[in-house]
């Protein structure tokens, strides 16, 4: 499922076996499968929709006056569908945790951002029917082509926010920033290091807050080794 809300109402959409949606900063579900309980009658009587035909979720949230070219995928939003496909397709591995990281370290389609606007942080989840193999992948760096992806464990000892640590998270965070060129390519080879070590690890240990904070302590310390090796800048602390 993809669920999108605008305005005080939202919308749903089932993705079917075998089909990709992408979501980038946008409105993106045209025909939905589920509705808010009044977004129809809402619709009709405040003159958003005429009642004929389909519901064009999109196009009613964006006011029914623009042209059909402009509700048609463009940037960001098109370069995630086009790289899904792509990773998606019959010649592609089968896609899976690799796949979806490459996408979400891909700089070029801006789906990584970089510059006047950026990504923070990202997250991967990969999801099992029954939920027990369900896998939660989170960086903490504000960049995941730089940051390595940690499993995260919900649930008890996984508190985050107030109750949780968030001196280590954030001063991961505000490291990678500090990466320049040479150390963000050293650092993209640790991390490939460190995840695959993560990845084999998780095929038969179940992810632990404890094995997160083991994680995140390895990436600041090979962050700290990297910025004082290019930068001569005491990072401890």
């Amino acid at each position: 499922w993809r669920w999108r809300a605008g305005v005080s109402f939202w919308a749903a959409e089932q993705i079917a076996k075998g089909k990709t949606r992408n979501i980038s900063n946008g409105l993106s579900i045209r025909k939905p499968t589920l509705l808010h309980k009044d977004l129809l009658a809402t619709a009709q009587k405040e003159g958003w929709w005429d009642g004929k035909g389909d519901f064009d979720w999109k196009r009613v949230m964006l006011g029914n006056s623009s042209p059909s070219e402009e509700l048609s995928p463009e940037g960001r939003e098109q370069a995630g569908i086009d790289l899904l496909k792509k990773n998606t397709s019959k010649k592609a591995p089968p896609f899976g945790f690799e796949g979806m990281a490459a996408i979400l370290r891909d700089t070029d389609s801006d789906i990584c951002m970089r510059g006047a606007f950026e990504s923070t942080g990202s997250q991967i989840s990969v999801l099992t029917p029954g939920a027990s193999g369900d896998e939660h992948w989170f960086t903490t760096s504000s960049d995941p082509s730089k940051g390595c992806y940690k499993p995260f464990a919900f649930g008890e000892g996984g508190d985050v926010g107030a109750e949780g640590d968030l001196v280590r998270p954030r001063k991961c965070w505000n490291l990678t920033k500090c990466l320049k060129k040479d150390g963000a390519v050293q650092m993209t080879q640790m991390r490939e290091e460190s995840e695959a070590k993560l990845r084999a690890q998780a095929k038969s240990e179940r992810p632990s807050p404890a094995g997160f904070d083991k994680a995140l302590d390895a990436e600041l310390a090979q962050l700290e080794t990297i910025l004082q090796r290019h930068s001569g800048i005491p990072t401890r602390g």
